[in-house]
Order: structure tokens, then C-alpha cells, then sequence
């Protein structure tokens, strides 16, 4: 059934847009990670038969969404999500997945960090320097330097690696 209407086509474009959005997202490509995610939400109506699909799908964009600083977005795919959950007899751990979610959307949103701040959350972890993740992004060493210091307050800490530990307390770190 599903070759005869086309469905194996979008659920193997929407996968693969998935997919490719993850890696562009891990190798500090930006915006083509957010030009996969537009494909991906383009093809999610079509997705609406298969709502265990359409959770899953959901909830990886909603997570990459907000690694990408689009808070906006983020909140978009988490309710797509949960209505295809609320429809759903037994969704095993996407229930637990996007409670995840919702904690991250509010917990970003109770440290008031902008979406300028958030896209530099995912890259704290990591071992690139100020300058690095400024040339991932586009923006100057000062500019990062400027973020990583606001988040640094809102957080309340005083270096990177006690604002990677707040972070995953908080959810927020991918």
C-alpha cells in the first residue's frame, strides 16, 4: 500500500533529511542543518498516517531545532509530536523523550538565553576554542567570547566546564 501511494518515498526522504540535518548540525554546518530541517517539516503533514513516525521524526528535529537556536521551531515539532502521541495507544519511550523536550524548551526559557546564546550551547562541550566555533558559526571571537560570557552569568558559573555541568543539569546539553 504504501509504495502504491507514494508513502515509501516521503518516509525515505524524511529520514534521510533527518539524518542529514543530525550531521550537518554535528559538523557546525548551521545553516544547511536548518535548511534540512525546513525539508524535513515540509514533509511531516504527509507523515500524519504514521504517527509513531511522525513523533520520532518530531522529536529529533525539535531537539536539533533548539541546538540551532530556533526556539520557535522547537516548540512547533514538540506539538506535532504530542498530538501524533495523544493519538498514539502505545508510544514506549517517545512519551519519555518528549517530556525530555519539554524540559529543555523550559528550562532554555527560564535562563532567558537568546537564540544567539543557544546555538552556541551545543558547541561548549566540545574541545574547539572561542575562535573555532566562531568560524563554525560565522560570527567573530569576540562575538562568541561576548555569548559564552552572558550564558556564563545566566548560569551562574564562572568557566566553560561548570557551564557544560549546569547545562546538563538543566537538559539542555545535547
Amino acid at each position: 500500500m504504501s509504495a502504491e501511494s507514494g508513502l515509501d518515498d516521503v518516509l525515505q526522504s524524511t529520514a534521510a533529511y533527518t539524518a542529514h540535518a543530525a550531521v550537518l548540525l554535528h559538523d557546525g554546518l548551521l545553516p544547511q542543518a536548518g535548511k534540512a530541517l525546513d525539508h524535513v517539516r515540509r514533509l511531516l503533514p504527509m507523515l500524519h498516517a504514521l504517527r509513531w513516525f511522525e513523533a520520532d521524526i518530531s522529536l529529533r528535529c525539535a531537539d536539533m531545532s533548539l541546538d540551532l537556536g530556533d526556539t520557535d521551531a522547537g516548540l512547533g515539532l514538540a506539538d506535532i509530536a504530542r498530538a501524533a502521541l495523544d493519538l498514539y495507544p502505545d508510544p514506549g519511550k517517545l512519551r519519555v523523550r518528549l517530556a525530555a523536550l519539554d524540559a529543555r524548551l523550559s528550562s532554555g526559557g527560564d535562563l532567558e538565553l537568546t537564540p544567539s546564546e543557544l546555538r552556541l550551547v551545543p558547541f561548549l562541550p566540545s574541545h574547539l576554542s572561542l575562535q573555532e566555533i566562531g568560524d563554525r558559526l560565522f560570527l567573530s571571537r569576540a562575538t562568541v567570547k561576548t555569548h559564552t560570557d552572558s550564558i556564563y552569568r545566566k548560569l551562574g558559573v564562572a568557566s566553560r566546564s561548570s557551564a557544560v555541568e549546569r547545562l546538563e543539569e538543566l537538559g539542555l546539553a545535547a
